[in-house]
């Protein structure tokens, strides 16, 4: 219920900070887990305060919140295609550019087909 709370505030980045000082991943972490910590450290690493970000499948804008964190300087771009989605990341997100759309190799217009399973 708390975590719900903050997501979206100004208190997120505060909030992911300590929780990740405090509990970090278990030894048997799901993949998810383990890609997610190691792609943080590679951008930990690698970013600077001025890089700019593009999240591609935003969905709730998890990496965004990283992005602005390690990144403050940056221009980020947002491309989520989704509604619900996209209104929650730009009523979170303000500063970033976002693109309602969704992506694909070859130009052109097709349906587009949310896949709930």
């Amino acid at each position: 219920m708390l975590k719900r709370l903050i997501i979206g505030t100004p208190l997120e980045p505060l909030a992911r900070q300590i929780y990740r000082a405090i509990k970090p991943p278990p030894a048997d972490a799901t993949r998810h887990d383990r890609d997610t910590s190691l792609a943080l450290a590679k951008m930990r690493s690698s970013l600077k305060p001025s890089s700019n970000c593009v999240d591609i499948g935003s969905h709730r804008g998890e990496w965004l919140t990283y992005f602005a964190e390690l990144c403050p300087e940056g221009n980020h771009i947002a491309v989520e295609p989704l509604p619900a989605f996209a209104k929650g990341i730009r009523s979170r997100y303000p500063n970033i550019d976002l693109h309602q759309c969704a992506l694909s190799n070859e130009e052109g217009a097709a349906d587009f087909v949310h896949a709930l399973d």
